[in-house]
């Protein structure tokens, strides 16, 4: 019998990747959701897991009635209020629990965005509570294996529409003209494949108590200009791109922004041996349109 893996977070973007990816693997998966919880992206193998609705049961039932090793913790909440309740309260409470039950690891989704140094607009509340979360996490990573996933910019199919990747290829695919910022703002772009790749070489980890910080990217930065430009050149390629003219500089930029690499400290890059360069992802992403 494979390993029991707990899932937060499992019908967001990286979540029903990394969802999927169990499932395939033949991991016995737990999901923790809403019961309102839009679950198109995992509807297909929901049957092939077990699920609680966390607002209809006690969160303490799904370690009680379930051998979990393994906890994957890839809920967050953007705003507001409901950041501090999802990124700090709820995590912090899974946490304990995952401590009182004896689970393995604790797999934490964390982002590169929260070693920037910069409080951005509207997402205070999201930055202070995933940064005080990770704290927790070094706190408690005596009694527990904890890794703390760092993420670069990801992106790959089934994201959300007002994300800048499905942003850009409707753009690119419907517009003659498309309006940008200068675009040298610079990104580790890392396609989800290997995002989920990183998720499993972490699972085959030793059990070990203590923090292990692992930054999720190629190590590599372009411009958004850079890749912008790449994305069109695919499409083209495809014939999928109506696109003639990028007009970078057209617009200003708004509020703050990142544009230089951030040097973030950690134990470790992943995934090994990345599949996936900047032009393979799109060209991966695209031929799935």
């Amino acid at each position: 019998m494979r390993d029991s893996v707990l899932l937060t977070g499992a019908t967001g973007f990286l979540g029903s990747k990394l969802f999927t990816y169990l499932i395939n693997k033949g991991f016995n998966v737990v999901i923790l959701k809403r019961s309102y919880s839009n679950i198109w992206r995992i509807e297909k193998k929901l049957k092939y897991a077990k699920f609680y609705d966390i607002d209809k049961f006690d969160l303490r039932l799904p370690f009680e009635e379930n051998k979990i090793k393994f906890l994957i913790h890839s809920a967050t909440s953007y705003h507001g209020g409901s950041a501090f309740d999802t990124n700090l309260v709820f995590s912090k409470k899974i946490l304990d629990l995952s401590i009182e039950y004896n689970i393995e690891r604790f797999i934490n989704t964390d982002t590169f965005y929260n070693y920037t140094n910069k409080v951005f607009y509207n997402m205070e509340e999201y930055q202070l509570s995933k940064k005080q979360f990770v704290d927790w996490l070094k706190i408690k990573s005596q009694n527990i294996g904890v890794t703390n996933m760092i993420l670069g910019h990801i992106y790959g199919s089934d994201d959300q529409q007002d994300k800048f990747v499905p942003w850009l290829y409707e753009a690119l695919k419907n517009q003659k003209i498309i309006e940008f910022t200068q675009g040298i703002q610079m990104r580790d772009f890392i396609y989800i494949k290997d995002v989920v790749k990183a998720y499993e070489q972490v699972l085959s980890f030793s059990k070990e108590s203590g923090y292990l910080s692992v930054y999720v990217g190629l190590g590599e930065y372009v411009s958004i200009e850079q890749f912008v430009n790449k994305f069109a050149e695919v499409m083209k390629k495809n014939s999928q791109g109506s696109v003639s003219k990028l007009n970078f500089g057209a617009i200003p930029y708004k509020g703050e922004e990142i544009f230089k690499p951030v040097n973030i400290e950690c134990d470790m890059i992943l995934p090994a041996s990345p599949e996936y360069n900047i032009e393979a992802g799109i060209k991966d992403l695209v031929n799935q349109k």
